[in-house]
């Protein structure tokens, strides 16, 4: 029989104390190594355009979730094309086994919820526990 319980081997032990069931001593816990780190999200950095670390940056710096407004104007009359590069990065760097397979995409553009078909991104959203891994990445 074979199961996995994604986490560190700490949590794995909380899992079957919280549980009230002994730790097995067969058990082997193997941790997976499938989440964004600062290495990885340095990796990213240097992999994309300007642009899209500045979308990356900005997101970072309003806390995970930046207005586009803020981002449009000047050059930036449009945001299309500007998250795409960073999709294609991480698809390049998982080809060369740079970054594990299933890795979640670290911005999501948001829509607002009127209709359906063309709209502008009201918003690019990065998940809170990546904003501390990918402000230091920033910086490094």
């Amino acid at each position: 029989m074979e199961a996995t319980i994604k986490g560190s081997a700490e949590e794995v032990s909380a899992f079957f104390a919280n549980a009230g069931w002994p730790m097995p001593a067969n058990l082997e816990v193997q941790v997976l190594d499938d989440g964004w780190t600062v290495d990885r999200a340095t990796a990213l950095l240097q992999e994309i355009p300007e642009g899209a670390r500045r979308i990356l940056r900005e997101a970072v710096e309003a806390g995970g979730l930046v207005d586009t407004a803020g981002l449009r104007g000047g050059d930036w009359d449009t945001l299309r094309g500007r998250i795409g590069p960073i999709t294609k990065a991480i698809n390049r760097m998982q080809r060369r086994s740079q970054l594990p397979e299933g890795l979640p995409r670290p911005v999501s553009a948001k829509y607002g919820a009127e209709g359906s078909g063309y709209r502008k991104a009201e918003g690019i959203e990065i998940p809170a526990d990546l904003v501390p891994i990918f402000a230091e990445a920033l910086t490094s």
